[in-house]
This record gives structure tokens, C-alpha cells and sequence, in this order.
């Protein structure tokens, strides 16, 4: 599977700084790993799973980085 470390990254800023711009980013990483996944010669059968998952993960981080962005609660 592609590297995890840049989402790794990511998601430690998350959680330290919870705010739109880290979700953003969290987001964005989640999408090129999902793209870097299909690019590659991975398993599909492996890699198909974990890429759903990512693509899923991404779509909560950015609605929830315009959540915070509206002043709602953060998630």
C-alpha cells in the first residue's frame, strides 16, 4: 500500500490544532493517497477497501473543516 506517514502527519495536526485549515490538509492527504492507490500497480483486491475507507474518511474531514469554518461545534 502507499505510505501512510504524510496522513499520519495530518491527522496529528488534526488533533492538536482542530481547526478548518488542519482538516483541510487531512482531507487533501486522504485524496492523494486514494490517487497515488489507483495509480499504482497495488492489489486492487488488497488496496480497494482501504481506498473506499480513505475516499470516506476525506469526504467527513472536509465537511467537517466547513462545519468549523460556519462556527458550528467542532467534530
Amino acid at each position: 500500500r502507499p505510505d501512510l506517514s504524510p496522513i499520519h502527519r495530518a491527522l496529528a495536526a488534526v488533533l492538536a490544532f482542530n481547526t478548518a485549515d488542519a482538516l483541510d490538509a487531512l482531507a487533501a492527504e486522504l485524496t492523494r493517497w486514494c490517487e497515488v492507490a489507483s495509480a499504482a500497480p497495488f492489489d486492487p483486491d488488497a488496496v480497494g477497501p482501504l481506498m473506499l475507507g480513505a475516499c470516506d474518511a476525506a469526504a467527513l474531514a472536509f465537511h467537517a473543516a466547513r462545519d468549523t469554518d460556519a462556527g458550528g461545534d467542532p467534530p
